[in-house]
């Protein structure tokens, strides 16, 4: 998926979770994480759109976002009731050892960029 192989070309460091939910701005079941080089310094926002599942902690560092493969969609499938998209993330995870992958299944995801990039 380009816009998320754009984002992790930014080879941003931290990652938290900003909101989650449902709001006149930012809409329906909305899981909202911001990144950057430095906590608290947001440099960039992906916005998840009709999150129906969240598997990932509130804070994580060199992330990588990507489509989950299809073994893992079927280890997942049974926790999602409608058909939405399953994106991976693949992190390391604040005090923890070794990657982790965790997953949001959502309909649509958006990100939002600086300017010049």
């Amino acid at each position: 998926m380009e816009i998320l192989e754009r984002f992790n070309a930014l080879r941003l460091w931290d990652f938290w979770v900003e909101s989650f939910g449902t709001s006149k701005e930012v809409g329906n079941d909305v899981l909202v994480i911001h990144a950057g080089q430095d906590f608290p310094d947001c440099y960039a926002t992906l916005r998840f759109n009709d999150t129906e599942y969240i598997s990932c902690p509130m804070l994580f560092h060199h992330a990588r976002f990507r489509l989950a493969t299809e073994a893992e969609v079927r280890m997942v499938r049974h926790l999602v009731e409608y058909e939405s998209t399953l994106f991976a993330v693949d992190t390391d995870v604040c005090n923890d050892v070794g990657e982790r992958t965790y997953f949001v299944a959502a309909k649509t995801v958006a990100v939002d960029l600086p300017a010049h990039e």
